[in-house]
């Protein structure tokens, strides 16, 4: 895995239940993330709603902002990286 290409882990076999099936997809997952650090998912439709998707889409986009207020009541400043920042 380590080609550069970021990795597409089917996930349908994890949701089947069967134990080789979620063994193998742990394994290409482990794989991914310790030789890669990236991965992408398909096959998670069937146990994802898309309004889950869009929800945690919507969260992840609002992140940044809500760090960098948080972080400022912790008395550091973007010129001085050791107090919060």
């Amino acid at each position: 895995m380590s080609s550069g290409i970021v990795p597409i882990i089917d996930f349908a076999p994890f949701l089947t239940g069967d134990a080789a099936g979620k063994a193998a997809v742990a394994k290409e997952l482990h794989t991914a993330a310790t030789e890669v650090g990236f991965f992408m998912i398909k096959g998670y439709q069937s146990a994802i709603s898309q309004d889950t998707v869009v929800k945690a889409f919507k969260t992840v986009r609002s992140l940044p902002s809500g760090l960098r207020a948080g972080r400022r009541g912790w008395g550091g400043t973007p010129t001085d990286p050791g107090r919060g920042w």
